[in-house]
């Protein structure tokens, strides 16, 4: 719907409204989509053999910063509001970070 949309008259604003009013996935989608990342953060802090919090939180930190590092671009190409880009980054650290809490609690 994005990319249809990007290509039409209407302003970032305009576009960016509707492209998210519109549920495109459902929560089924970002429920899958949380089980894959909690397996592979698991799996890289296996792998990583890290045993504490701080560690944790720091490596998921960087994997944040990877992550909104490769969606500016997505961001960019849609012509979408760097507010958007800053919720949706926000919101993905604070669930990295709460994968990584979670699973050092569990371990």
């Amino acid at each position: 719907l994005q990319m249809k949309l990007r290509r039409t008259l209407l302003t970032p604003a305009e576009r960016e409204s509707l492209a998210y009013d519109i549920p495109q996935t459902g929560p089924m989608a970002s429920i899958v989509a949380t089980i894959i990342l909690t397996l592979i953060v698991h799996e890289l802090q296996s792998f990583c053999e890290i045993e504490n919090y701080s560690t944790a939180i720091t490596m998921n930190l960087f994997l944040w910063l990877v992550a909104s590092a490769l969606s500016f671009t997505r961001y960019i190409s849609y012509n979408l509001s760097a507010s958007l880009f800053f919720i949706d980054t926000i919101h993905d650290c604070i669930q990295l970070i709460g994968i990584a809490i979670t699973i050092q609690y569990f371990h």
